[in-house]
Formats: C-alpha cells, structure tokens, sequence
C-alpha cells in the first residue's frame, strides 16, 4: 500500500531507485560503525519514519535483502553459495536492521528464509496498485537493457 499510495516508485521510480542504491552502498561498502555508514542509516531512517511502517514490513524488506541475493546466485550463479556466504549475509544485513531498529530478526539465515516465504504466502496477493508498482519498477530495469533483450 505504501509503496502505492507515495507514488514513488510509480511516478519517480528512476530517482527512487537511484536514491536506494546510494544509501545502501553507503551501508554496505563501509564498515558498520563508520560516519558514511551510520549517516546513511540515519537518513533512511528518517526517510521511513515518515510513514506507518510495521516491523513486520520492515522485517520482511529486511529478510528479502538476506535471502534473495543468495537465491539469485544459487540460480543463476556458476557456483553455489558456500554455507559461510549465507551466514555472512545475514549477520551483515541482521547489523543492518539492528541499527534500524528492526526487532525480532530470525537469527539463521535459514529462519530468514522462513519468514520470507511465510510473509509472501500470507500477503503477496493480487492488486492493480501492485501492478502499477511492478509495472514502473520494470520498465525501469528494462530501460538499461538492450530492446532486443526485452522479450
């Protein structure tokens, strides 16, 4: 609904997208206790307290940053994600929401897992408002991809 109703990634999806990446290489491209990390984290927090989010939406962004990029690699990787890679992610991005204030973070990559999947059987329905987020935020990632890459 958020994500809707701000029209943000409808209506501004590039600049959006945009913003997100700088914040989150700030975070993650500097050690966690560093100025540029804490200051990142600052304004994204700001940024998300000016809406009425659940820790239970945050939780679940939280855990899609955990186990999507491991399911991308296991994917469409050359090799599988090694155990120790899976548990790094999730320390890394556990620190992360910690610092957010996130409560109740899985404390195993595959707890992570758990509430991902859990979380999207139980509220990833159908909805035009869906569609039109989903819509924009593709165009966008086809917009840096050969046309006749696009079908």
């Amino acid at each position: 609904k958020i994500l809707s109703s701000t029209g943000e990634l409808i209506d501004s999806c590039p600049r959006r997208y945009d913003d997100t990446d700088l914040l989150i290489r700030e975070i993650i491209e500097h050690v966690p206790d560093s100025n540029r990390s804490k200051l990142a984290l600052e304004r994204m927090n700001y940024l998300h307290s000016q809406y009425k989010i659940s820790n239970q939406d945050f939780l679940y962004v939280l855990c899609v940053f955990i186990v999507e990029p491991i399911r991308w690699v296991e994917r469409f990787g050359f090799r599988s994600p090694h155990d120790k890679e899976r548990h790094a992610m999730h320390l890394r991005w556990k620190l992360i929401g910690q610092q957010m204030g996130i409560r109740d973070i899985p404390n195993t990559y595959r707890q992570s897992e758990e509430y991902l999947d859990s979380y999207e059987e139980q509220y990833m329905v159908y909805h035009p408002n869906n569609q039109r987020v989903a819509n924009s935020t593709l165009a966008l990632f086809l917009s840096i991809v050969p046309r006749p890459f696009h079908s």
